[in-house]
């Protein structure tokens, strides 16, 4: 078992610990827009927690999910486009030339 931690969920602080997880599966959405664009979307699962609190109804504990939305983009009308900004031979680092 984890070491026990505090969680915001709805604004109270709720106590639970990190669950170690393995992704047996992570696929893309494909979704296709009117303008014929079309995207792919996924979630990538960061962190899961399991708090110490239960489902009233199920007794089933509850668990909060870090995650992120990645999204691609595919098949673009080249009307949609505009044109990539042009390679600039400066190197910068944090607004910061670098030789």
């Amino acid at each position: 078992m984890g070491e026990k931690q505090a969680f915001n969920v709805n604004g109270q602080q709720i106590m639970g610990e990190i669950v170690d997880f393995e992704l047996t599966s992570e696929p893309w959405n494909t979704i296709e827009l009117s303008d014929g664009t079309i995207l792919k979307m996924r979630i990538a699962i960061k962190a899961v927690a399991r708090l110490d609190i239960y489902d009233n109804i199920t007794g089933l504990p509850m668990y909060i999910v870090n995650s992120e939305n990645q999204i691609k983009t595919v098949n673009v009308k080249m009307e949609l486009r505009k044109p990539p900004m042009p390679k600039t031979e400066e190197k910068r680092t944090n607004g910061q030339e670098v030789a």
